[in-house]
């Protein structure tokens, strides 16, 4: 999944507020120039745990979900 924005969104909002709901449980991302690279936040875990706090724009994610949806994102500038 990728990101359709020109801002940052904090997570979980980003999802819920935009057609997935709380029907996720993961969310990764990758940053090959970081030392360690895999970023995650897991929706079970206190938000403190969280290696990955929000959604960047441009960057691609893997997302987790426990049912089919729709992922809507209104394109907000910066």
């Amino acid at each position: 999944m990728a990101y359709p924005s020109g801002v940052n969104r904090p997570l979980p909002e980003a999802l819920s507020d935009n057609g997935v709901g709380t029907d996720f449980s993961l969310v990764y991302a990758y940053d090959a120039d970081d030392a360690v690279p895999w970023k995650l936040f897991d929706a079970n875990m206190p938000p403190f745990l969280n290696s990955l706090t929000e959604l960047l724009p441009g960057w691609g994610y893997w997302v987790k979900v426990n049912a089919n949806h729709t992922w809507s994102v209104e394109y907000l500038a910066e």
